[in-house]
């Protein structure tokens, strides 16, 4: 599985779009994030092309910090 995202952040809300897929031989298809963080859960929670998703505890990174390797 591979995917590729950039966007943006504003208070507590995070757009993402990009490219995704599934298999290495397979087509890349678009995809696109709308999450807002909860506070309660420490989670971004949101949608995934349209569709409900939950996402793994947010970490805040501070200026400088750099952002480990990504997992695959």
């Amino acid at each position: 599985m591979q995917e590729q995202v950039s966007g943006t952040a504003g208070g507590t809300s995070i757009r993402l779009a990009g490219s995704f897929r599934a298999n290495p031989g397979a087509d890349f298809e678009d995809v696109a994030y709308d999450l807002t963080f909860d506070s309660r859960t420490q989670h971004l929670t949101g949608t995934r092309n349209g569709q409900p998703f939950w996402a793994a505890p947010f970490i805040q990174k501070g200026p400088g910090e750099g952002c480990g390797p990504a997992m695959q």
